[in-house]
């Protein structure tokens, strides 16, 4: 299911396999009924297995939510039944999200993570080695069995971060073949990942990378120190803050390596365009991800960037433009929760696998700023949810030597 969710090889086999070259997977019924039924049975085992709503009421209710306004803009909706189906499968999503924090442990998941994604990378690797049509789009970057480079990319990225987390367990606990194991599968994401060209995932990777080793460093200082969690935020945030300045100050140079131009691929305009469709219905928005398969609409952005568009390519413009300012509120206040509830988690279980959520909310709210990942079958943001949502451990009493 996991694998699944990075929609790539479900939308392929529709594709490859029934001929439908021109087949949308926003819209396609066997795509969508394959997710459908998936969340089915995790909306099941959910009902078999749900604990309890102790402390995580306030994360579960806004995540609820948000599908709900969904559901709610169909009534204006451009495209009702394109939003309805994004509603119906955004809370399949939200719940097979919900079942994941109730079902697995972070460690668990983050093994459970590796495994499904090397699926995906595996047979990509297997395709590329092997020149099969579609392997690579017209400019030569890589997608593997993905439908698109910025659909590789995720699952080459979350590799690289999952397989580091998953290292450094192999290396701290004395397992070399196990540390070899990882670190091959390692190299072999870098590669697909440098391949893609994927700036979005490279970035997000980052990103990732620098919370990561920023907390584990920051909370075991803490420990051993006994500073306060304000005291440590503020020791974190100076090299947090040194290398996102870094980044902002060199991103000519990074586009430059990446093979980007100022403009983002055509994203700078298009958020141009979209900023001005949001001011025709600022409270409501026009229906979530209603807009795209207008032909009106995408006569603007063909006359513009002389291409066609199937999102605003940023999440959070995205929210704004399907469900209005009261939508974009509403995913504010559920991101702050989110980030509330991971920090909270880090800080009560120190070192590296305590920064897992916080690293993985990091890597979704990063990647969101150039793509639309937020949103129904989407693996990323499955994750992010799946981390907020799950329950706070209890505070180790370990010594911190001990800490992994």
């Amino acid at each position: 299911m996991l694998l699944g969710l990075t929609l790539g090889p479900v939308y392929q086999v529709r594709v490859q396999h029934f001929g439908l070259l021109k087949a949308d997977f926003l819209d396609d019924s066997m795509v969508q009924l394959t997710f459908a039924a998936g969340y089915a049975v995790a909306v099941a085992l959910l009902a078999r297995r749900w604990t309890t709503w102790s402390g995580r009421r306030a994360v579960i209710t806004l995540a609820v939510l948000l599908p709900l306004a969904v559901f709610l803009s169909t009534a204006w909706s451009l495209e009702r039944n394109r939003t309805f189906g994004q509603g119906v499968l955004l809370f399949g999503t939200t719940v097979f999200a919900l079942y994941l924090a109730d079902r697995y442990e972070d460690g668990q998941l983050v093994v459970l993570i590796f495994g499904a994604l090397h699926v995906g990378a595996a047979l990509s690797t297997i395709v590329l080695v092997r020149h099969w049509n579609g392997a690579r789009d017209p400019l030569g970057q890589w997608t593997g069995i993905y439908f698109n480079r910025n659909s590789l990319g995720p699952v080459a990225g979350l590799g690289v971060a999952t397989g580091m987390l998953l290292l450094h367990r192999a290396v701290s606990t004395r397992r070399p073949l196990a540390a070899v194991g990882v670190l091959a599968c390692v190299l072999m994401d870098g590669v697909l990942l440098a391949g893609s060209r994927s700036a979005t995932s490279i970035g997000g990777l980052g990103a990732f990378v620098t919370v990561a080793a920023v907390g584990a460093v920051a909370t075991r200082a803490a420990r051993q120190r006994s500073w306060s969690a304000g005291r440590t935020a503020a020791v974190a945030i100076v090299p947090l803050g040194a290398v996102a300045i870094a980044a902002v100050a060199a991103r000519a140079a990074i586009f430059r390596v990446l093979g980007k131009n100022s403009t983002l691929e055509g994203r700078v305009p298009l958020w141009k365009l979209v900023w001005g469709w949001i001011r025709v219905h600022p409270v409501r928005g026009s229906g979530f991800m209603s807009i795209w398969n207008r032909p009106d609409y995408q006569e603007q952005v063909q006359n513009k960037l002389f291409t066609h568009e199937p999102s605003a390519h940023n999440g959070y413009l995205e929210v704004v433009l399907g469900l209005g300012f009261v939508g974009g509120l509403l995913l504010l206040a559920l991101v702050g929760v989110m980030v509330a509830r991971v920090l909270r988690a880090a800080w009560r279980r120190p070192g590296v696998p305590g920064v897992w959520r916080v690293a993985i909310v990091t890597y979704v709210l990063v990647v969101n700023l150039q793509e639309s990942f937020i949103g129904p079958n989407l693996l990323v943001w499955v994750l992010a949810l799946a981390a907020a949502m799950a329950p706070t451990p209890p505070a180790l009493t370990t010594p911190p030597a001990a800490l992994g």
